[in-house]
């Protein structure tokens, strides 16, 4: 049977792999994943700015080889930290929605980071996993995301 494989990119490094936290949580909230053909994957960059370095598309390659037989969605998730402030950033999310947009990926934002549309608040960088964890055990989802999901639970994990 044919899977349907989503290929998280992901700005978080792989030893704390604080996101997939947040983006597994939204996906079991959403979806029931449980019998069916859907797979996802994490590919932790570290930087958001290794999104398009050769090691990441070897990584990426790899597991589209793996399934090769079922359909493939990559979507790269980066945060927008202070982009209110910061030109530059505006600058660089443009260049990865370009990038995304040429490689037939979707491309995916937090504003301002994954922890505030998750947990609706903002984490100190050295708290990032004591957070994560604390709220998967919790099975914490921000008001926001909760709001959003009645919407949502009816979707079926429709990757063609």
């Amino acid at each position: 049977m044919a899977t349907k494989q989503i290929i998280f990119v992901v700005e978080t490094d792989n030893r704390s792999r604080t996101d997939d936290v947040y983006i597994i949580h939204l996906l079991k909230s959403c979806f029931d994943l449980t019998n069916n053909d859907v797979t996802y994957k994490f590919i932790h960059l570290g930087a958001k700015t290794k999104y398009n370095k050769v090691n990441v598309q070897k990584k990426i390659k790899y597991y589209v080889n793996q399934n090769k037989k079922g359909s493939n969605h990559i979507i790269i998730c980066m945060d927008t930290d202070n982009i209110e402030f910061d030109v530059s950033e505006v600058k660089f999310l443009k260049e990865v929605e370009n990038y995304c947009s040429s490689n037939n990926y979707e491309f995916v934002w937090f504003c301002r980071e994954i922890e505030e549309v998750f947990l609706d608040k903002i984490i100190d960088d050295n708290e990032k996993i004591k957070e994560s964890i604390k709220s998967a055990k919790s099975n914490y989802l921000s008001k926001w995301t909760r709001r959003l999901l009645p919407q949502y639970n009816r979707w079926e994990m429709n990757c063609t």
